[in-house]
Order: C-alpha cells, then sequence, then structure tokens
C-alpha cells in the first residue's frame, strides 16, 4: 500500500451507492474527520515517510485532461481544481455560485476552449451548467439545464454540442456556441449514468441506473435505433475499438457485476465478462485499445484485450468513480470517495503522483510522486515522521521540487 489512513473503518456500501446516485455534497459523517496520509519517500540510501493531514474526504467523481494533457481539471465542492502538471502545482479553481454542490459533471467544448461544469442540488427542478473560458478562468455563460442533477455530459470533438444526462432521466443536446437546446430525447425511466460516441461519432448510446441501453443515430436526427436492458444497473459506455459493431456496457449492483459486449446487430447477444473490478463504476479506452475499468474495492484493471487483464492498478481505498485518459495517452487520471486525484502511467501500471486539496474550498493542495518529490501550497502542509522538529526545515527543502515532480509526470522542467 502506498499510503494509509488512520481513522475508523466502516462499512456501507448501500450508503455508498446513494451517494453517487445522489451526488451528495460532502460525505458520510465518518469521513468529516480528518485523516492522516502517509507516503514513502525514497531516494538512493535515503528513506523517510512524508505525512499529511486530509480534513475532509470528498466524493471525488469527475475528471478531465485539457486538449494539450499539460491540465487536470477536477471537480470539487463548489468549484473545479486546475491542476497544472508541467508547473506541479494548484494553479486555478473555478467556482460560481450556480455550482451549489459537488462538481458532479465536466467536458471540454469548443476545442478545448471552453470547459462545461455542472454541481447542483439533488432535488433542484434546474441543474445549471456554468461555461468557463480556459484561457481566462473566468465565466462565460451559464445553461439552464432542465430537470434534476447532471449525472454525465458528453461533447461532440468538434467541441460545438454537449449531450447532458441528468439524474431524473433528461437527455438534451446543448448547442454550445449558440447556448439553446437543439433537441430534448424521451426521458428516460431511471438516472441516465453515461453517454459515449463512436469514433465517428454517427451513433450516440445512453444508459441508465435502470440497466437500459438505447443508441441514437446522429445522421437520422439521432432517430433510436437500438435499445436493450441488461439485469442490473449500467454504469458506463463505451464502443470497443470505436466501431459500431459492438458496445461494452459495465453493469454494477445487487444481481451482477460485470461487463456486457452487446452486439448491435443482435442485441439479445450480450457476452459476459466477470474479470472486473469488485463493481465496475468507471470505463475509458485507449486509442492502442487497451481498456481502463475502475470499480468499489478501488482498483483499477487494464484489459489488452476485452477480459484479458494486463495490469492491476493499487492505491486507491474507496470507489474509483471517474478516470480520463491524456489525449497522447501517457497518463491516465483517477478520482474516488477517498478524496485523492492519482495518475498513473498506464502502459507499466504505476503510480506517478497523487493530487490533494487538504480541505475543501481552501487553498491548501499538496502534488506528491511516488517517490516522495512534492510540491505544496506550503512545506509546513506536510511532515517527515519521526524525525527532529530541528530537522523538518531542511528535509522539507531537499524534497520539496515543482521541476523533480513535473519530470516525474514526463514533462520538461522550465
Amino acid at each position: 500500500m502506498l499510503y494509509t489512513t488512520h481513522h475508523a473503518k466502516f462499512n456501507l456500501p448501500q450508503l455508498c451507492l446513494l451517494a453517487l446516485c445522489l451526488c451528495v455534497s460532502v460525505v458520510h459523517p465518518l469521513r468529516l474527520h480528518a485523516q492522516t496520509l502517509s507516503f514513502p519517500a525514497t531516494q538512493a540510501e535515503q528513506q523517510y515517510v512524508i505525512q499529511t493531514t486530509l480534513q475532509t474526504r470528498l466524493n471525488l467523481r469527475s475528471v478531465c485532461f485539457s486538449a494539450d494533457g499539460k491540465t487536470l481539471y477536477v471537480g470539487a465542492y463548489k468549484h473545479v481544481l486546475v491542476w497544472s502538471l508541467s508547473d506541479a502545482k494548484l494553479a486555478a479553481t473555478f467556482t460560481d455560485s450556480a455550482l451549489s454542490n459537488m462538481v458532479t459533471a465536466m467536458s471540454l467544448c469548443n476545442d478545448g476552449k471552453t470547459l462545461a461544469v455542472s454541481a447542483a442540488t439533488p432535488g433542484s427542478s434546474t441543474s445549471p451548467i456554468v461555461l468557463f473560458d480556459t484561457n481566462t478562468n473566468k465565466k462565460s455563460a451559464t445553461l439552464q439545464q432542465a430537470g434534476d442533477t447532471v449525472q454525465c455530459m458528453l461533447a461532440t470533438k468538434a467541441g460545438k454540442q454537449l449531450f447532458v444526462g441528468t439524474y431524473d432521466g433528461q437527455l438534451t443536446l446543448w448547442d454550445v456556441q449558440a447556448q439553446k437546446v437543439e433537441k430534448e430525447f424521451a426521458q428516460q425511466g431511471s438516472a441516465i449514468t453515461d453517454i459515449t460516441a463512436d469514433d465517428k461519432e454517427n451513433w450516440i448510446a445512453v444508459c441508465n441506473h435502470a440497466g437500459q441501453v438505447e443508441v441514437f443515430d446522429a445522421a437520422d436526427k439521432y432517430l433510436s435505433i437500438l435499445s436493450t436492458t441488461l439485469d442490473d444497473a449500467a454504469r458506463a459506455l463505451f464502443f470497443e475499438n470505436g466501431k459500431t459493431s459492438n458496445l461494452a456496457a459495465a453493469v454494477a449492483g445487487d444481481k451482477e457485476a460485470a461487463v456486457r459486449l452487446i452486439n448491435t446487430k443482435n442485441p439479445r447477444n450480450k457476452r459476459k465478462f466477470t474479470n472486473t473490478p469488485a463493481m465496475p463504476l468507471a470505463m475509458c479506452q485507449a486509442e492502442n485499445k487497451a481498456v481502463y475499468l475502475a470499480g468499489s474495492d478501488g482498483t483499477i484493471l487494464s484489459w489488452q484485450r476485452m477480459n484479458k487483464t494486463d495490469k492491476t492498478f493499487k492505491a486507491h481505498t474507496d470507489w474509483v468513480t471517474g478516470m480520463a485518459l491524456s489525449p497522447d495517452g501517457k497518463l491516465l487520471a483517477s478520482v474516488s470517495l477517498d478524496g485523492t486525484t492519482r495518475l498513473w502511467d498506464p502502459k507499466e501500471g504505476l503510480l506517478l503522483a497523487t493530487l490533494l486539496q487538504l480541505q475543501p474550498q481552501s487553498d491548501a493542495w499538496l502534488m506528491i510522486t511516488s517517490q516522495g518529490t512534492f510540491n505544496a501550497s506550503s512545506p509546513d502542509v506536510v511532515t517527515f515522521y519521526n524525525q527532529a522538529d530541528s530537522l523538518q526545515a531542511g528535509l522539507k527543502s531537499q524534497w520539496q521540487s515543482p521541476e523533480k515532480v513535473s519530470q516525474h509526470l514526463g514533462f520538461n522542467a522550465k
């Protein structure tokens, strides 16, 4: 284990499931206690343990990379954390009064120039989507999405259109540039959990918490061309290899925990793959056809072929709820209910760094590599375990290096 937590353990899977579905703001009261996180610091003959305090463990569930892969956006409580990976620091935050809760969905639009963000309070009749200019870090517009909390978004490759799915089953297509609704689809019977498209964006697929999967034809004004129902809640979707012939669906609930491969020509044919994390909650696919699956046991698996495990990624201690690949495929980012953001080498399956906002809506942060080199809002946020007070300042100065952190992530030091 790459870090440990010192707090009361508890097992509340049903409460966690409810938290995910309703997108509750903070967490169960037991998670409000401050936790000490420990990280190994190893270099040549030096071996230390670096510790920091995580004040509140938030339900992180939204993450995406910038178009150039140098910035990582992470949805937090009432704002978005803007991590500069090339500078190894928390560079900015996006916030607005319309973001009233945990960020539940994000998507880059307009060729990466606009970030669409939603963070509504569950039970609302509208769920505002705030558009931020990624160059100025300022709000450019607000889209008034009808329905309860936004659960997922999908921007088209050109970034001019944005599909939005809500907790009460609303599916909407927005014209982002004109800031108006282009199409409202027939309401689904349950919370929409994911939206995906094939590589050419000919087909758009949607799944929901009731296990329903529906596919729409973009060339035919988004006419429904396929509808099928799985045995349990559908959590995530992707078209295998970007083609329309097979649609992979992560299924996780009381009845089943598996990945189903749906043959779109014969939807009754649903191959079942059970070699998954405990409950598969998130999926993404790389251009080299590798598939990444994250689940409720905190692990991430990589499949080089469907159902053939290649690597197992271990560091998270709670449900992994969101993942994103950098545009060049060299970094994999994951977020979790354990309140951490992790950066991985997807090819090797190795943890590269952990990113932490140490307290909600604060400027206290830490970015620390698997080797122990770090950058932080202040050296005072870390302590070298079991080292004398007289040595702390010197050790912090030695191990704090934004240049080494950025180099460890694959970026050239400035």
